[in-house]
């Protein structure tokens, strides 16, 4: 579920690489594959070409028995709603601060909804340094996303959450000539960074890991 990071172009896609990694490792069939909500343009509570909240609605009518779930979202909050919050200064701008809390409960609302449903994993991850900007305020508002989606974790719900910025920083070549979405190059080292989350702490893995049940 989420935005662009999720499902753009059809190139630099997040979900084939995914069930690539997890093909190779014997976690899903040849002829399996993971559902995919996400829309490009979405944000989490304002300013986007639509909201990511309703694709959990989506998922579980599509699986009542749903389990695991990757997610992200917040970017297009400011990339498309006020870009002012791109610029230096915008985590001592209300107008800014504002934004991201909005997307933050937001985030919150998916978590809750999720965990009722039933669903024993979740890994949410959130963006890297983008040369577009909105670094600033990004770094506000990772650790709330962070003590959130944590704090969330029960016995029977788990939710990890996935920095991207050490990821990304420093390296050539890891973003497209936007300055906002990852390149084929970063789109992989995204996608190796959540599988390796995921078999870490044996999220949808197969029977022969000797960890969990698929």
């Amino acid at each position: 579920m989420g935005d662009s990071y999720v499902k753009y172009n059809g190139i630099n896609d997040l979900e084939p690489r995914l069930e690539s990694l997890a093909r190779a490792d014997g976690a899903l069939g040849a002829t399996q594959s993971y559902r995919n909500y996400a829309q490009a343009g979405f944000s989490l509570a304002s300013g986007g070409f639509g909201l990511i909240p309703p694709q959990v609605d989506m998922a579980i009518r599509a699986n009542p028995d749903i389990k695991f779930v990757v997610f992200s979202g917040g970017g297009n909050d400011v990339l498309l709603g006020d870009q002012t919050c791109l610029i230096d200064g915008s985590s001592m701008r209300s107008s800014c601060t504002m934004v991201a809390t909005k997307a933050i409960q937001a985030a919150k609302g998916m978590l809750d909804k999720l965990k009722a449903a039933g669903v024993a994993e979740i890994v949410q991850f959130f963006y890297p340094h983008a040369p577009a900007g909105g670094a600033e305020l990004s770094d506000w508002a990772i650790p709330m996303y962070k003590q959130q989606c944590e704090s969330a974790s029960t016995e029977g719900f788990r939710c990890h959450f996935v920095d991207s910025r050490a990821l990304f920083e420093g390296k050539t070549g890891m973003f497209q000539s936007d300055g906002i979405h990852p390149s084929s190059k970063g789109a992989d080292m995204l996608a190796e960074l959540l599988y390796t989350t995921m078999k870490d702490n044996c999220i949808a893995q197969p029977a022969s890991s000797g960890c969990c049940t698929p």
